[in-house]
């Protein structure tokens, strides 16, 4: 209970109906969830699955990557990079590939000597 106001000081107090008030939460919620599937569609439109094969540490100064990428009838780009032992970045290249299922092996240069190498992600240009 609300304690006594002075007349003629306030608008009457507005009563939302339960109803309208679940219609509009059911909308929003709609709304949203819409929202979300087209920028998720948006992003994995752009999105090309790639795997690492392998990678070998040739020097100091490279590391050759070799990765699979499944394109379609598109060409893509995937981005590369080999680590040292602290796990800094050594080395990184973006790698143009043809369209069609391709296993793609690339020398990689590096400014130290790399421990590891990961294939970051192909995606559409």
């Amino acid at each position: 209970m609300h304690p006594e106001r002075p007349a003629g000081r306030y608008d009457a107090e507005r009563r939302y109906s339960p109803v309208a008030v679940w219609v509009a939460a059911t909308v929003a919620a709609a709304l949203a969830v819409g929202a979300l599937y087209v920028l998720y569609a948006r992003h994995e439109k752009g999105s090309v699955d790639g795997a690492l094969r392998s990678y070998d540490v040739k020097s100091d100064r490279l590391v050759q990557v070799t990765f699979e990428v499944r394109t379609g009838d598109a060409p893509a780009r995937c981005g590369i990079r080999a680590k040292d032992r602290s796990g800094l970045e050594t080395g990184y290249a973006v790698v143009d590939v043809k369209a069609g299922t391709s296993v793609v092996t690339y020398d990689l240069p590096t400014q130290a000597r790399a421990v590891t190498a990961e294939l970051l992600g192909c995606k559409r240009p």
